[in-house]
């Protein structure tokens, strides 16, 4: 019997989308994505592997520190940009009637189960912007892990 692959626990690719595909909230304000995640990851850790930021989804693979809460913390992000979103653009009362529904209310993901589907699925989300006709190559999106603007490195 061949050796099982190394298993990568609490480990998902998720997908978080707007509710309409034609805003551009999350590539117009960056910023407030990346302020939003690192109020998350202090209340509920997780570690990133890979993002991407398009203008109406965006791709995360993120490992949790034990299994499960990956909802929560999808939850908890999209509430979190949307709140200072309608705070930084004064549109919070608008968006407070609409109970801060940016996002759809679900969100998919798949669990990662080994070192060869991280992989896969980090050069599946650093080549989406090119898959979107954004870009021509992954390194050129400044909203992604895979870029050389990566604001996680900076």
């Amino acid at each position: 019997m061949p050796p099982k692959t190394q298993a990568i626990a609490s480990t998902y690719y998720v997908t978080l989308r707007l509710r309409h595909n034609h805003r551009r909230y999350l590539t117009d304000h960056p910023d407030i994505w990346f302020a939003a995640l690192a109020k998350v990851q202090k209340e509920l850790p997780t570690r990133v592997h890979a993002f991407v930021l398009l203008p109406d989804h965006a791709h995360l693979i993120w490992t949790l520190p034990k299994k499960g809460g990956h909802i929560d913390r999808c939850r908890r992000l999209c509430e979190e940009f949307s709140e200072e979103l309608a705070n930084s653009t004064g549109a919070s009362r608008r968006l407070h009637k609409a109970n801060f529904r940016l996002f759809k209310s679900y969100y998919p993901s798949t669990p990662i189960h080994t070192v060869s589907q991280l992989r896969r699925l980090r050069d599946h989300v650093h080549q989406d912007p090119v898959r979107h006709g954004l870009v021509k190559a992954p390194s050129e999106w400044r909203h992604s892990s895979g870029s050389k603007f990566n604001p996680l490195l900076d």
